[in-house]
């Protein structure tokens, strides 16, 4: 009887997809960190929200430290990570709705 696990093959496919996209690094070269590749795959918008979403949550635990007011600044950053999230998706309905605008003119 098979004892393969559902998640080994999960991990299979995504070891192989890994080494498929390592290939085009070339071999003489290391491997990026799988933090390195997400980062490059990011576009330019994507790296800036996520640089200001880091540095917001820093300010305002830096904030928090003199006083050890942690409860507050944990408040602070679920209301800022919501806040920040339907920024995001605001930015996504726009970015949707510009390449249906253009997409219209070339039909």
């Amino acid at each position: 009887m098979n004892k393969t696990k559902p998640d080994d093959y999960v991990y299979t496919a995504i070891d192989a997809i890994d080494e498929i996209a390592y290939k085009s690094i070339g071999k003489g070269q290391p491997k990026l960190s799988s933090g390195k590749v997400k980062w490059h795959k990011l576009n330019a918008w994507q790296k800036l929200w996520l640089v200001s979403v880091v540095m917001q949550t820093l300010i305002i635990v830096g904030m928090s430290a003199p006083t050890m007011d942690f409860s507050f600044a944990f408040i602070m950053i679920i209301i800022l990570l919501n806040v920040n999230c339907l920024i995001y998706g605001i930015g996504l309905g726009i970015a949707w709705g510009f390449t249906r605008f253009k997409g219209s003119f070339h039909h």
